[in-house]
């Protein structure tokens, strides 16, 4: 049930062929998978009960996630459950956010003091946020400044003290799918 990402660039892709083809004629390209290990928010400690500040357990599981090599990413999985968050999860390249659902997954950004709710690493690529519920009276729900190849799929974003979904800097081809990124 999970998308699976590739990399765009040609050096992502080897031709495979058989030692017994000589010609290597029966071969193919293969690509590199990006991002697909889950990193369950709850095995790194957070509690998702809604009381309890989970930003800690969720920055640990952030930090597990590879920035280099041959498959970076993975996928941040947030179970059912109300994650209260005192400060912005950061992002880098190839991470999937994901819920089971914006009724059933929310991450409540409502008691932090400064900063958006999530934003970027810096120049990041291939973000996905889907099926969740975020909440941020501070500042921004998700702010990306200089983004690209990104997508919202089945996200809410509710009570900002700023915009759903700021975009600014070089941010490009940014896809909405069922997504309401209102204010209020």
């Amino acid at each position: 049930p999970y998308t699976t990402l590739f990399r765009s660039d040609t050096e992502s892709a080897r031709y495979l062929a058989p030692d017994s083809d000589a010609t290597g004629a029966s071969g193919a390209y293969i690509k590199q998978t990006m991002g697909n290990t889950i990193f369950n928010v709850l095995e790194y400690g957070a509690v998702a009960d809604g009381t309890t500040d989970d930003i800690d357990a969720v920055n640990a599981a952030i930090a597990a996630i590879p920035t280099t090599g041959n498959a970076p990413g993975g996928i941040l999985y947030f179970p059912r459950g109300h994650y209260r968050l005192s400060g912005t999860l950061t992002l880098p390249d190839y991470v999937t956010v994901m819920g089971d659902g914006p009724t059933a997954t929310r991450l409540d950004f409502q008691s932090q003091t400064s900063g958006s709710g999530i934003t970027e690493a810096g120049a990041s690529y291939f973000i996905i946020i889907k099926d969740i519920l975020i909440q941020s009276t501070f500042s921004h729900g998700v702010e990306l400044s200089q983004t690209s190849q990104s997508r919202f799929e089945n996200v809410f974003i509710r009570y900002t003290g700023g915009d759903g979904i700021y975009t600014a800097g070089a941010s490009y081809q940014i896809t909405l799918e069922n997504t309401d990124r209102g204010s209020t």
